[in-house]
């Protein structure tokens, strides 16, 4: 439940992915319908302990400060990417 409030969510599409670029913020109840209609790719920044914890389902677990090696594979990602950390 913590996690379904965590608004608003940054939100950054796949063109993006290590490049110079602002992410866009995505209310609560547009994010809700992006991820029903498995539009998005949730990205979890938090550590593993903290994602292990509780996490939007359906996310995966990007630490910040492992993107470098973990990034690789978003940069084919079709769908948006969603980030968040609380």
């Amino acid at each position: 439940r913590r996690l379904a409030r965590a608004v608003p969510l940054a939100s950054t599409c796949v063109g993006a992915v290590g490049a110079q670029r602002t992410a866009e913020r995505t209310e609560l109840a547009e994010f809700q319908k992006l991820h029903a209609a498995k539009k998005v790719l949730v990205v979890d920044v938090r550590d593993e302990g903290s994602f292990l914890g509780g996490h939007i389902p359906g996310a995966i677990n990007i630490p910040l400060g492992t993107e470098d090696r973990r990034i690789e594979p978003l940069k084919t990602e079709k769908r948006a990417v969603v980030t968040y950390c609380a």
